[in-house]
């Protein structure tokens, strides 16, 4: 029963990538810093297969809303990266291994 997993791979057309500069980057830098790992995802996936992308940036306002969160941000430069596929698309894994040799 190793190495098997009990829910199997489904492809939603859903990426979420986690971004972390360098410890004590700006949110402004960092926001520079996604707008380009924005426009290599845009320069990727073909438009006609892109639906959105959505970018998180720095830590909640509130503690209340850190303990609610399932991200693993932890500084003002940290957050991610949420790419929606239109529902005709290649597969999700196909673009996810591209995007990680970048």
């Amino acid at each position: 029963m190793i190495g098997q997993n009990f829910f199997p791979y489904v492809d939603a057309g859903q990426m979420l990538l986690h971004v972390r500069p360098p410890t004590g980057t700006r949110i402004e830098e960092a926001a520079a810093i996604f707008a380009s790992i924005d426009s290599e995802i845009r320069r990727l996936i073909p438009p006609g297969e892109l639906d959105s992308i959505l970018d998180n940036i720095g830590l909640p306002n509130s503690g209340i809303n850190l303990a609610f969160s399932d991200s693993v941000t932890n500084g003002n430069g940290d957050g991610d990266i949420l790419i929606s596929l239109k529902p005709k698309h290649h597969p999700t894994l196909d673009y996810t291994r591209k995007l990680r040799t970048l």
